[in-house]
């Protein structure tokens, strides 16, 4: 056969192999498609959240927790109540699953709220005091309290929630209310994958849970639980990271300074204790708007490797609202501490350097985290702060969960409240009183608020205790006082002598100085005992002062019923609170005036009184007459630069100080007028015999000796 007979043959083969089976075996199986993936690989989609966009005026429906009903101060009528009761009231919003609003039960915006008896439901929701709110807006951010800020899926994307112009609905749940009296609510989100190229794919569920506890005899506060567990929905292990913001929206409680700050406390491997961080290692407080821009990112732990954080927050003048990290070694239910140790309280710190893609932290919690506080400018201008919290990757297994829980403390600086909770004490809560002055003895301060405390609620009247801790200090005192008066009024006698040591040394100071000074030790003076009863009250004052700036304990109780009518405010006898007026030059020293403070102007009489009715200071016997011109200048000067400085002080410091400057005049007095008797009638009571005949040889006047004096032996 020839080519072209072999070709044909071929053909009519690959023809008869090609058609024959499609007639005769229709039931044979499809060629295999190409290998390939079915689906796109899950890096490869985007994400979105499942749930409808809200615009920030379209305010969804809040869900409530606990209630502004009073909680009985006695356990016994505690114990008679046929309902949960609950020290603060938690109003959460769909939008970020976070805290439109806390707000405290009991504790109102004014003395005059204060003292309305049965108030309305209306009444208790318009007055409560507002612990938490959302703050930003205008040309900046929106934040709300607790909200979930970023959710970072590795290897895939991000999703960041932006609340300043819409935030994505969360689903509530049912209030539950449990065996134990708590209340309970969750929120659900799902993140998934979208189109193109596949279906719609479920990646993550997070349910977001809050939980409030009821205040029982054993733990006086209600305790506010958010725990946030990540569910997998995939088939494959996923790396989760979340920024979640803290309790934000304190506002101030001081006319003169900001007193707000974000506070870090730290757990020493050393001492075994939790203990507030120093400055350097980041606290942050008084933030301007000239100092730090708006955004402004500061990392809370400079040595977390050392000392890694165990709690953060945000504090004012009285108030604190505390988040702690609950580390899994705590159970979900009643902490077990008893028996556990203190670093078992720590979830571990992430390193600042570390990674984005750093693995979980192990073996004490399946994360890590970052603390930092960030300022925000709201709509006024004013510069506020943030805590936010973010975590490392948390690495969950294909179709498992993890969840990360937060404690709050939300509620007054209370030493008694925080020692009586297990939690609070063992993560030592009291680090968050802090004391405004430099100079303060902490335990000093801590001692007079406690003296202040205890015995106001024995006899119910703050003001009342403060004038007797004047009248015990002048009683423990009065030895030194009077050593001090006495001192003083030898001084005034001894001019005339110290004006000749004066004329005399009038060329070399130090000359002069070093005789006056042997002088008057040989007198039995001393310029320096003058000064003595005011260098020893100085450190109460001072720690009075530091109190009444940390104590909640005084904030609305005063002395009288129209008058200092808050101890821990300026007494305003007269109040018109907007506008404010402000002082040229001097401003910073009284703050915004904005009523007619009545008891720093006694403050100063008293003060100028004393200095009249002192006749001679210690400093004042050894002056020349420029200096005692000076010194009535500054005399002067002082007078009024106190009353400048207390203006706007608190009424229970200023009325302490005016307490004990009038007691000062008045025991000058009586002191001086004893003296003065005494020293009259020993005058008046010494008598002098003349003998007949020669005195003794010592005691007669010797001849003076002349150049004959032997003459006259």
């Amino acid at each position: 056969m020839d080519k072209r007979q072999i070709i044909t043959i071929l053909l009519v083969a690959l023809l008869v192999a090609l058609v024959l089976p499609r007639f005769f075996g229709g039931d044979a199986e499809p060629p295999a498609p190409p290998a390939g993936p079915a689906t796109p690989p899950i890096a490869s989609r985007p994400l979105v959240l499942e749930g409808r966009a809200l615009p920030r005026a379209a305010e969804p429906e809040p869900v409530t927790l606990g209630s502004l009903t009073p909680v009985p101060e006695k356990a016994e009528a505690l114990a008679a109540l046929d309902r949960p009761a609950y020290s603060l009231q938690v109003q959460l919003t769909p939008r970020g699953a976070a805290i439109q609003s806390a707000k405290l039960a009991g504790i109102y915006d004014t003395v005059e709220h204060d003292r309305v008896k049965d108030k309305t439901p209306e009444q208790l929701q318009a007055w409560s005091y507002e612990l938490l709110e959302p703050v930003g807006g205008g040309q900046t951010e929106f934040v709300y309290p607790m909200s979930t800020r970023q959710i970072r899926v590795e290897g895939v994307g991000e999703y960041r929630i932006d609340y300043s112009r819409s935030g994505v609905a969360w689903r509530p749940g049912p209030v539950e209310t449990l065996p134990d009296g708590s209340q309970r609510v969750a929120f659900t989100l799902r993140l998934i994958l979208t189109p193109p190229e596949a279906p719609e794919q479920p990646l993550l569920e997070l349910v977001k849970t809050y939980t409030l506890t009821p205040v029982t005899p054993q733990r006086p506060h209600s305790n506010l639980r958010v725990s946030l567990q990540i569910h997998n929905l995939t088939g494959e292990e996923l790396a989760v990271a979340l920024e979640q913001f803290g309790p934000t929206g304190l506002d101030r409680e001081d006319l003169r300074n900001d007193g707000r700050a974000v506070l870090q406390a730290v757990y020493d491997p050393e001492g075994r204790k939790v203990e507030l961080a120093s400055k350097r290692e980041g606290v942050i407080e008084n933030l301007k708007l000239g100092n730090v821009a708006p955004g402004t990112e500061n990392l809370l732990g400079s040595n977390l490797a050392e000392r890694p954080t165990v709690w953060v927050g945000m504090t004012n003048k009285f108030f604190a609202a505390l988040m702690y990290p609950v580390s899994p070694a705590l159970d979900e239910g009643e902490l077990p501490l008893k028996g556990t140790a203190l670093a078992n309280l720590i979830v571990p710190t992430a390193p600042a350097t570390a990674p984005a893609t750093a693995p979980a932290a192990e073996p004490l919690a399946p994360y890590a985290y970052q603390a930092l506080s960030r300022a925000i400018a709201g709509e006024a201008g004013q510069l506020t702060q943030l805590v936010v919290l973010r975590t490392d990757p948390i690495a969950i297994p294909a179709s498992d969960s993890r969840s990360v829980a937060y404690d709050l403390y939300l509620g007054p600086k209370d030493r008694g409240l925080f020692a009586a909770d297990p939690l609070y004490a063992a993560l030592n809560y009291t680090e968050s009183i802090r004391f405004g002055s430099f100079c303060t003895f902490g335990w000093l301060a801590l001692g007079v608020m406690w003296i202040i405390e205890t015995g106001g609620e024995l006899i119910g009247n703050y003001g009342v205790i403060i004038i007797l801790l004047v009248l015990l200090i002048r009683l423990v005192l009065h030895p030194v006082t009077k050593k001090s008066q006495i001192s003083m009024m030898k001084l005034g006698k001894l001019g005339p002598e110290m004006e000749k040591i004066r004329a005399k040394f009038k060329d070399d100071k130090e000359a002069q100085n070093r005789a006056m000074m042997e002088f008057m030790k040989g007198q039995g003076a001393s310029p320096f005992l003058g000064c003595l009863p005011m260098l020893i009250q100085m450190p109460i004052w001072v720690a009075l002062w530091s109190g009444l700036q940390a104590s909640a304990a005084l904030r609305h109780e005063g002395l009288l019923p129209v008058w200092i009518t808050d101890l821990a405010a300026p007494d305003a006898l007269i109040a018109w609170g907007t506008p404010e007026i402000n002082l040229p030059l001097i401003g910073s020293f009284t703050g915004p005036i904005v009523g007619f403070n009545l008891l720093p102007i006694l403050l100063a009489v008293f003060m100028f009184l004393q200095q009249k009715l002192m006749p001679m200071s210690a400093s004042a016997a050894t002056a020349d007459p420029d200096q005692k011109r000076q010194q009535k200048i500054m005399q002067i000067f002082m007078t009024v630069f106190m009353l400048l400085i207390f203006y706007n002080a608190p009424s229970g410091l200023t009325l302490y100080i005016m307490a004990s400057t009038g007691g000062g005049v008045l025991e000058s007095y009586v002191i001086r007028k004893h003296i003065k008797e005494r020293e009259a009638l020993e005058a008046a009571t010494e008598t002098r015999v003349s003998v007949p005949g020669k005195s003794p040889r010592a005691a007669r006047t010797k001849k003076p000796k002349g150049p004959n004096w032997f003459k006259h032996g």
